[in-house]
């Protein structure tokens, strides 16, 4: 049979692909070494075991959260070849919280502040990601929030504790409802006076102004940080689906800093591998990052 030396030039090109991606480091190295990098206040890995009761704050600041509701543990983590697992949670009661979060590390206060975390979910409804409510059920003031709304939209909210209080709220649509792994990251920065989200590593829609929101204080010491819930929302609105990687940082995260938090979930084959075409299929292989629960 005669081959074309277009052929061989193709299968040469797979081969040479294959053969650099055997270099490449390994899958899922660093990425949690890339988030203790940026000095996180918390961060919540949520790869404890089945049956687990609490969270671990892999940031060392002791912010341990509490599992509601028992959700499931141990199902497939956001990041490639990491052992780490993750949470999946029903939508109705499942959830993971810090109480007593109202005073201390975890308030923004007067300066920048980054929410960021893992998610995969097919389901367009009012839930919250992840929150911090100063007050009590039905009240309250200040607020710090990622969620999703039922038309398919994602947003990041916040609102300071003024007597008359200052609120910003950002809607984007970046089509994450497919089942599979998204990095999302909100960022407050008081520089700039603007909130933003990235997903996947990328800026969405135009960042809102927020030159009049002051101080996110804490007013009840007992207010908390949740995961998976609303908390004063009546009724509740919980998230379904798998979450991973929950951080939150008292600084902006940059752009260079969010591609590279997602980056590092999703290692890429070796340079000589990118220039062929056996190094670009394997690296769409590794991009689909489908959620098997």
């Amino acid at each position: 049979m005669h081959i074309t030396k277009r052929a061989r030039s193709l299968e040469n090109l797979v081969a040479l692909g294959a053969l650099a991606v055997g270099f490449a480091a390994p899958a899922g190295a660093g990425y949690m070494e890339t988030v203790l990098a940026d000095n996180p206040v918390a961060y919540w890995r949520l790869g404890e075991t089945s049956g687990s009761a609490t969270a671990a704050d892999a940031s060392g600041h002791g912010h341990t959260a509490t599992y509601g509701g028992t959700p499931a543990l141990g199902t497939l983590g956001a990041i490639v070849g990491d052992a780490n697992t993750a949470a999946t949670l029903n939508g109705s009661s499942q959830y993971a919280q810090v109480n007593n979060a109202g005073t201390g590390t975890l308030v923004p206060g007067a300066g920048s502040w980054t929410m960021e975390c893992w998610a995969a979910t097919t389901v367009k409804k009012d839930a919250v990601l992840m929150k911090w409510y100063d007050g009590v059920p039905g009240g309250g003031y200040g607020i710090y929030c990622i969620g999703t709304n039922a038309s398919g939209q994602l947003y990041a909210q916040i609102r300071d504790d003024a007597t008359s209080p200052h609120a910003a709220t950002l809607y984007v649509s970046p089509g994450i409802f497919d089942g599979k792994w998204h990095y999302i990251a909100a960022v407050l920065n008081r520089t700039s006076n603007t909130l933003s989200i990235y997903v996947d590593g990328q800026l969405f829609g135009t960042p809102t102004d927020t030159a009049n929101v002051g101080s996110i204080v804490g007013r009840v010491s007992t207010a908390p940080f949740t995961i998976g819930r609303s908390y004063q929302a009546i009724p509740d609105k919980y998230f379904s689906g798998s979450i991973d990687e929950v951080a939150l940082y008292d600084s902006a995260l940059t752009a260079s800093d969010a591609m590279a938090h997602y980056l590092a979930a999703i290692p890429e084959p070796a340079s000589l591998g990118l220039l062929t075409l056996g190094g670009l299929l394997v690296l769409r292989r590794r991009r689909e990052l489908t959620r098997r629960a």
